[in-house]
């Protein structure tokens, strides 16, 4: 089986210092112009199915390639990006003049330290690490999922065993790609690039 993790396009607000995780921000113009480009790379993959984080970001994305394919997308909210809780769509900055204690507390320990009313890396890390696993049950073999910059480190960490605490030395930019290969029970990377 071979998994595709294709990160979203540009979106304004995380260029801003904005505290984006599971808000549903728009695409800015650039990350529109660049749906259709980069649908037509990823069409050429030629996937049997096409998963998609059910934020926008996303799904413009997954539906253009569905598009081309002439396949439809499934829907899933299992692959959103990490919950920053009461810290989403706040900037990082106020965050910091407002909340110090709690933001030194994550960035000193983000994979175990949850954001009020969120989630740690570490449950982003199980979430995601579930959602592999059932793929590995389907009979579909060759798997598109677009979605976040964080699920998809937290998958190539679950899939590679790469220590939590180095997932952001994994540097996935908008429009990457990340290829998994499953096979005997074991998962490699085939696959990292930047598509733009």
């Amino acid at each position: 089986m071979e998994v595709f993790l294709v990160r979203h396009l540009e979106i304004p607000s995380y260029e801003k210092g904005v505290c984006v995780g599971q808000s549903d921000v728009a695409l800015t113009e650039i990350g529109l112009a660049n749906i259709d480009p980069l649908a037509k790379t990823l069409a050429d993959i030629a996937p049997d199915v096409i998963i998609t984080s059910d934020l926008q970001r996303c799904k413009k994305l997954a539906e253009a390639i569905g598009d081309r394919l002439d396949l439809q997308i499934e829907v899933n909210p299992e692959w959103r990006e990490i919950n920053f809780g009461n810290w989403e769509n706040r900037e990082w900055e106020e965050l910091r003049e407002n909340d110090p204690e709690n933001v030194k507390k994550w960035i000193d320990d983000y994979v175990h330290v949850v954001p009020p009313d969120g989630e740690s890396f570490f449950q982003l890390f199980e979430r995601v690490g579930n959602q592999l696993m059932d793929l590995t049950r389907r009979e579909k073999k060759r798997i598109m999922i677009v979605t976040h910059s964080g699920a998809i480190r937290a998958a190539l960490c679950f899939a590679l065993g790469v220590p939590l605490d180095r997932s952001f030395s994994l540097e996935i930019s908008y429009g990457s790609i990340a290829g998994l290969h499953y096979l005997n029970d074991r998962w490699s990377l085939f696959r990292l690039t930047n598509q733009l």
